[in-house]
């Protein structure tokens, strides 16, 4: 091959590949129910009946109640 052959298939459009398998995308992921995996962790959740906090209390029969967490060690005062 030439010099001037090489540098003429260095700037050729690449050959594309055909076959005729169909291509699909993966299933999207099934997303469940927030109650059903538990509650997100940002809140603490309530439970009113049997009463207590998520997870200890795995099945509420009423709504959860979303509570935000104290995160204020018992003793320190709030905002200071």
């Amino acid at each position: 091959m030439s010099t001037a052959a090489i540098a003429a298939d260095a700037f050729a459009a690449p050959q594309a590949e055909w076959n005729d398998q169909a291509v699909t995308a993966p299933a999207a992921p099934q997303l469940a129910q927030a109650q059903a995996q538990g509650p997100a962790s940002s809140y603490w959740y309530y439970c009113t009946n049997p009463s207590g906090y998520y997870p200890y209390v795995q099945n509420c029969s009423q709504a959860w109640l979303r509570v935000i967490p104290n995160n204020v060690p018992p003793g320190v005062a709030a905002g200071g």
